[in-house]
């Protein structure tokens, strides 16, 4: 019952079919993506310039003619109508989410409950109740260097000091440094930033019609179930994207709602978010439609048995392949501009660390 019915059929045809079947397929779908990716190139020049002016820079690693026909070929474009318009033009900060259909269920609450023009009323009150209550810590000049690192990689505008007309002219959220643990880092903690979206409201303004569903250990279990029950052997693998939120541009209308502030030095400083920002309800719409075209192919052109949690791909793998589940969804990410976190991917294993959980 965790299982849908795309991940049945590759679950059949990983156990129905032969190592070197299942290599000679699999390789074969990788050589088509690539193979396709060369001859829509043209197209890719056309679409980056179709995209408005200001997020080309951002868009220039996509290809968009490549994610539009593979989103086609396995209906993703189907569930998620608005997919292919909204990576090319921004997805929006606040608003309506358009409807998905993949892994998702009605939810009314999910809605947002404050329209555009009532945030922007409030803009001023908010900023300034923001600003006076900043207070500096330790962390400040740690967030400082993250939100010019940030600049570096294109995801923020420069920080600069707090002027007059930003008061009245963008809407700011308060900046944060939280501690979170990671068993792949050195000492097993490393600091976040993250960005309060409800307290200046934005959250507030954002939402949709249904709410994610998500996948988990249950999942993995239930595909390791369906394995066992006929005496296959199998390793599991992992990955995830880097920067996963980051990757899904804004809409440049929404740029001047998506503005930090943070204290350094005693000097309120101020960046605007071009990416998705860790903290919006958004940027978590925004991610799952992208993740789920991503997992969508791997399934269903590649007949792999791939699931995800947020932006943790997982699955399991018959033994004896040689050629992996895990180097599809690297082609698919690599040809369609979102990269893997190498350091975090592990195939052909029989126990590792997933969600937290050793398994």
């Amino acid at each position: 019952e965790a299982i849908p019915e795309d991940w049945r059929q590759a679950l059949e045809w990983e156990k129905s079919q032969l190592p070197e079947v299942l290599d000679a397929h699999t390789q074969q779908v990788i050589e088509g993506i690539s193979i396709r990716a060369m001859k829509l190139h043209n197209e890719r020049e056309c679409w980056l310039m179709d995209a408005p002016e200001p997020l080309r820079q951002h868009l220039a690693a996509i290809h968009g003619p490549l994610v539009a026909s593979l989103a086609k070929e396995v209906g993703y474009s189907e569930e998620d109508v608005e997919f292919c318009k909204d990576f090319q033009q921004g997805f929006e900060a606040i608003g309506v989410t358009p409807h998905s259909d993949h892994f998702s269920a009605p939810c009314d609450k999910s809605m947002p409950v404050m329209t555009e023009e009532e945030l922007l009323a409030l803009r001023r009150p908010s900023n300034e109740r923001i600003i006076q209550s900043l207070k500096e810590d330790e962390h400040s000049q740690f967030m400082h260097e993250m939100t010019e690192k940030d600049l570096g990689r294109g995801w923020m505008s420069a920080p600069e000091q707090l002027q007059d007309w930003m008061v009245t002219g963008l809407l700011m959220s308060r900046r944060l440094a939280v501690v979170e643990h990671r068993s792949h880092v050195a000492g097993g903690w490393r600091f976040r930033l993250v960005d309060d979206l409800s307290e200046s409201f934005v959250n507030s303004a954002a939402g949709g019609d249904y709410k994610i569903v998500s996948q988990g250990l249950d999942t993995l279990k239930a595909m390791a179930f369906c394995m066992l029950m006929v005496g296959m052997h199998f390793d599991i693998w992992k990955a995830d994207v880097a920067g996963a939120f980051r990757t899904c541009v804004y809409k440049y209308a929404h740029w001047p709602l998506m503005a930090v502030v943070y204290l350094l030095m005693g000097v309120p400083m101020v960046a605007c978010h071009r990416r998705m920002a860790l903290g919006g309800v958004t940027s978590v719409y925004a991610w799952h439609r992208v993740a789920g075209f991503i997992l969508s192919v791997v399934v269903r052109k590649g007949c792999c048995v791939a699931a995800r949690y947020v932006d943790d791909f997982f699955g399991i793998r018959r033994k004896g392949c040689r050629v992996q589940a895990l180097q599809l969804l690297e082609a698919v990410c690599f040809f369609c501009g979102w990269p893997l976190g190498p350091e975090k991917s592990k195939h052909s294993m029989l126990a590792m660390v997933l969600l937290g959980c050793k398994v």
